[in-house]
This record gives structure tokens, sequence and C-alpha cells, in this order.
């Protein structure tokens, strides 16, 4: 049979204007799906098939639009973080060359006090042989002024007690260099190992 404009403006959700504006689009429609009973338009079911094509077109060209506004609204939303992860990439870049100038000036500088260390160490050896033979110095002096002095005594009239006292004079100057001597090395060595 067919339906009446009224009955498939019901079944479609829409006024009786908006079907026959739709009726009025598809070429043709109305001299071959409409027919005329008494005052009545009957549509017959071809052509209620094709006014609900049409409404599906229609919610398919609206969704359709909806899903490129939509695209359109995440590219740009995109392309916004996008942008703010190109600037958070810049500031991490630049921190990563500040700390590459950083660790470098650190690496200069411990090569630095690694040589100054080891200049160090040159001097307070150079030191330790200087005072060293300077106290090996002292020492023969002080034995060979020790054995002349007891050659003198020996010589002197004023007999074995002199003899004595010379030798005793002696071993006080070579006892007070050789502790001059331990405690100049102890210092040299506490400080080296500190």
């Amino acid at each position: 049979m067919g339906q009446t404009v009224r009955e498939v403006a019901a079944q479609l959700g829409i006024t009786k204007p908006a079907v026959q504006h739709r009726m009025n689009q598809i070429d043709g429609f109305r001299d071959e799906y409409v027919r005329r009973i008494g005052n009545r338009l009957v549509i017959n079911e071809p052509g209620v098939k094709a006014l609900l094509n049409i409404d599906n077109k229609t919610s398919q060209s609206q969704s359709n639009d909806k899903r490129s506004d939509q695209f359109f609204c995440n590219d740009r939303l995109l392309l916004e973080q996008l942008k703010v992860k190109d600037a958070q990439l810049e500031i991490t870049q630049r921190q990563i060359e500040n700390m590459q100038k950083l660790l470098d000036q650190q690496q200069h500088l411990q090569i630095e006090l690694t040589k100054v260390n080891k200049d160090l160490r040159q001097q307070i050896k150079t030191f330790e042989e200087y005072i060293h033979s300077d106290t090996c110095k002292l020492t023969e002096r002080d034995n060979s002024s020790v054995v002349t002095h007891t050659q003198e005594d020996h010589v002197n009239l004023g007999g074995q007690t002199d003899s004595r006292n010379s030798q005793t004079n002696g071993d006080v100057k070579q006892n007070d260099s050789s502790s001059k001597l331990s405690e100049s090395m102890g210092f040299f060595h506490r400080f080296i190992k500190n």
C-alpha cells in the first residue's frame, strides 16, 4: 500500500513540510512514488525507503561534518601539544648543554688539581731529600767535631774527665740533630698522607 505524508513524518520524527521538502529534493520523486487518493498524498513503499535513505544520508553527512569538525579540533589540539613539547625539548636541550659545560669545567679543574697535587708531592720529596742530606751533613760534622774534641781533650792536660765531657757534648749534638730530622720527616709524612 503506502503511507501518508503525516505517517512518514511521524516515522521519521520530522514535520509534514520537512517531508514535502525531502520529496522535492529527489528528482521525479512525486511522479514515481506518490499518488493522490482523495485529498491525501500517499507514498508507496519504495518512496518511503527513498525518504528514509535521504534521512540516513543527511545524518551521515551531518555525522561526517561532525567528524571532520572533530578531526579539525583534534588536529589543532595536537598542533598545540606539539608546540608545547617542542618548547619543553628546547628547555631540556639547553639544560643538557649547561650540564655538559659544567662537566667539562669540572674535568678541567680535576686535571689541574691532579697536576698541582703531583707538583706538591714532588716539592715535598725534594724538600725531604734536602732535609735528609742536610741532616746527614750535620751528623757527619757533629761526629767529626766529637772526634776532634776528643783528640784535643786527650792532648790537653785535663785528662780523662775532659775527654768524657767532650764525648757527652758530641752525643748530645748528634742526638739533637737526629731528633730534628725525625720531627721533620714525621711532619712531612703526615702532610703527604692527609
